[in-house]
C-alpha cells in the first residue's frame, strides 16, 4: 500500500475537487460572493497537491515527463486530464478576481473536464485487464459516486446557501450519498469473488451510511450535521479507497 500512496493521495484529492467544482456549478447558489474566490482557490490547491503526489509515484519526478509522452499511459492521461482542467479553473478563478462574474459556458466546460478528469482515473485502473478486482465496472461507480459525495458534501458545510435552494440541493446531497454508499458495498463483489478482504468496504459503506443520515438530519438539526456528514464521507472515502489499493 505504501508503494501506492502517491496514486491514493492523487485519486482522493483529484476527486474531491472535481465534485467541488462540477456541483458548484449545479448548484451556482454556493458559489456566491467571495465564495467563488473560496471555491476555485479549494479546488486548485487540491488538484496541487494531488499533481505533486502524482509526480512522486514514478520513483523521480522527472520520469513523470518522459512518462507524458506515451499517451496510452494510464498515468498520462490522468495527468493531462488534470492540467486540463486545472487550466479551466485557474481562468475561473482569475476571472472572479478581475471581473466577479464568470460565463457559465466556462463553468460548464469545467464541469465536463471534471468529470472526465474522474472517469479516467477509474479508466487507468479499469484497463487493468488480469486484475478482475480492478476490471469492474463497479470501479467507475466508486470513484465517480465518492467523488460526487465528497464534492457536494464540502458544499452542503462550507458553500453559500439560499433558503429557496436548499431543498434542491439537500436532496442532490442525500441522494449523491447514498448512491455512493451503494457504490463502496457494491465493491465487495468483485473483490470477494478475487478473494480479496472486502472489510473495507464493509466498514466504509457503513460510515458512508451515517453520512447520509447526517445529511438528511442536516436542514432538521442545523449545520453542525453537514460538518459531520463531510467529515464521515471523507473518512469512507479514505477507507474504500485503501482498500481498493489492496488488489494492486
Amino acid at each position: 500500500m505504501l508503494s501506492e500512496l502517491p496514486l491514493f493521495l492523487f485519486t482522493l484529492l483529484g476527486g474531491l475537487a472535481s465534485g467541488i467544482y462540477c456541483f458548484s456549478v449545479v448548484f451556482p447558489k454556493t458559489r456566491e460572493g467571495n465564495k467563488q474566490i473560496f471555491v476555485a482557490i479549494v479546488v486548485l490547491a487540491l488538484l496541487a497537491c494531488g499533481c505533486i503526489a502524482l509526480l512522486f509515484h514514478l520513483g523521480r519526478p522527472e520520469r513523470m515527463l518522459l512518462a507524458f509522452r506515451n499517451l496510452s499511459a494510464g498515468i498520462a492521461q490522468e495527468g493531462w486530464a488534470t492540467i486540463i482542467f486545472g487550466i479551466v479553473v485557474v481562468i475561473d478563478l482569475v476571472l472572479c478576481i478581475a471581473k466577479k462574474t464568470v460565463p457559465f459556458a466556462l463553468r460548464v466546460i469545467g464541469l465536463v473536464l471534471g468529470v472526465v478528469l474522474v472517469a479516467v482515473m477509474a479508466n487507468a485502473y479499469y484497463s487493468i485487464t488480469i486484475n478482475a478486482a480492478l476490471h469492474s465496472i463497479f470501479t467507475f461507480s466508486l470513484f465517480i459516486l465518492t467523488a460526487a459525495a465528497m464534492g457536494i458534501s464540502f458544499l452542503q458545510a462550507f458553500g453559500a446557501r439560499a433558503e429557496e435552494a436548499d431543498k434542491n440541493q439537500n436532496l442532490a446531497s442525500l441522494i449523491t450519498l447514498a448512491l455512493a454508499t451503494v457504490a463502496i458495498f457494491l465493491e465487495c463483489i468483485p473483490y470477494g469473488t478475487a478473494q480479496l478482504s472486502v472489510i473495507p468496504f464493509a466498514l466504509a459503506g457503513v460510515i458512508a451510511a451515517a453520512a447520509t443520515a447526517c445529511t438528511w438530519l442536516e436542514p432538521k438539526k442545523g449545520i453542525s450535521f453537514a460538518y459531520a456528514g463531510f467529515a464521515l464521507i471523507v473518512i469512507a472515502a479514505v477507507i474504500s479507497r485503501y482498500g481498493f489499493y489492496l488488489a494492486i
